[in-house]
């Protein structure tokens, strides 16, 4: 807020919120063309399809290892943005948000913002973890080693 004095609390958290989620969405349907793609090239010529079915093979465990690092990298920031909507500080009998206080506490668009740091807390703080948990649960630990290539960084 003091770098940018015309962008309020609120919108950086919307801003922190939607973010991961296009970014997950472009690079699901850029996984989604290029796969397209490699398929069309495999059925045009025959006896590259094996070679083309690799690529995309490939191509898939890129994409899983980008968005991987993505959440684990974001997980902090997303994480202390979405818990700091809940942060209010008492200050002469009314409470402030601690991370602006220029945004009294317990309103009506402080309330909707909570509601969208609650979903955020479910997704991020909560979800983050529990996918990581998923793929290892699903790729069992101990047979990581034969999945090492495409889960090389759980």
């Amino acid at each position: 807020s003091c770098i940018y004095p015309n962008v309020d609390f609120f919108y950086v958290v919307s801003v922190y919120f939607a973010t991961p989620i296009l970014i997950g969405m472009y690079t699901f349907l850029l996984y989604a063309l290029v796969a397209a793609v490699l398929r069309a090239r495999g059925r045009r010529n025959p006896e590259g399809a094996a070679a083309a079915a690799a690529t995309a093979n490939k191509f898939k465990s890129h994409t899983i290892r980008t968005i991987l690092a993505m959440l684990f990298l974001g997980y902090p920031s997303l994480s202390a943005k979405m818990l700091a909507v809940f942060n209010c500080r008492d200050i002469h009998g009314t409470y402030y948000l601690e991370a602006d206080l220029d945004i009294e506490c317990y309103t009506s668009e402080h309330a909707t913002y909570q509601s969208l740091a609650a979903l955020g807390l479910l997704l991020y703080p909560i979800g983050i973890p529990l996918s990581f948990l998923c793929l290892m649960l699903r790729y069992k630990v101990r047979t990581l080693s034969t999945y090492k290539y495409r889960c090389h960084m759980l």
